[in-house]
């Protein structure tokens, strides 16, 4: 997946795809100011895990308030309402994580890794407006599972999955043991 940072994002129900959202910072090294990419990577790993959590936790909530529903058929409003809330929860965080994945200051022979990665994620969460905005107009899980299945989010997974395995393979060239979880 994107870097276990890069926003998991369970897909409700029997759908249960995650993304991750985790990621590199910008800056460059120019300035003095760049962390060793041993201290990058385990912040970025820091942050992604911390961004695990949150979605974690959404994704419990949003379980929680829809116990009660089948799964099959027509969308309650109450579905309808916890799923923009996990879904506004998720996009809440990943602008939180991309803000914090900003302010690093990566080394310069992490750079082009950085950046791609923050593009990445960057679309995954434009994907996730468009999901939070199609939702009131969602009206069976068929509706649900189309939207969440759309090409231009399988795309932002994709894109985000490969700038998380070069984060990762980053990590093994330069012998830093991290894990960002990545799907590929």
């Amino acid at each position: 997946m994107f870097p276990k940072a890069l926003v998991r994002i369970a897909i409700v129900g029997s759908l249960a795809a995650a993304l991750m959202i985790a990621v590199a910072a910008c800056g460059g090294g120019d300035d003095g100011d760049a962390l060793s990419i041993e201290d990058y990577l385990t912040e970025m790993e820091r942050l992604d895990n911390d961004a695990e959590a949150q979605q974690t936790a959404l994704r419990q909530q949003f379980e929680a308030a829809t116990v009660g529903d089948s799964g099959s058929g027509a969308l309650t409003d109450v579905y309808k309402e916890a799923l923009e809330a996990y879904y506004v929860g998720l996009a809440e965080a990943g602008k939180d994580f991309i803000n914090a994945v900003e302010d690093l200051q990566p080394p310069d022979d992490a750079q082009e890794v950085h950046d791609e990665y923050i593009a990445a994620y960057d679309e995954l969460l434009a994907q996730l407006n468009v999901i939070i905005d199609e939702i009131p107009t969602l009206t069976s899980r068929g509706d649900r599972d189309a939207l969440l299945s759309s090409p231009d989010l399988e795309a932002a997974f994709a894109r985000g999955n490969a700038a998380c395995a070069d984060l990762q393979q980053l990590a093994a060239d330069n012998n830093v043991d991290v894990d960002f979880g990545c799907q590929v």
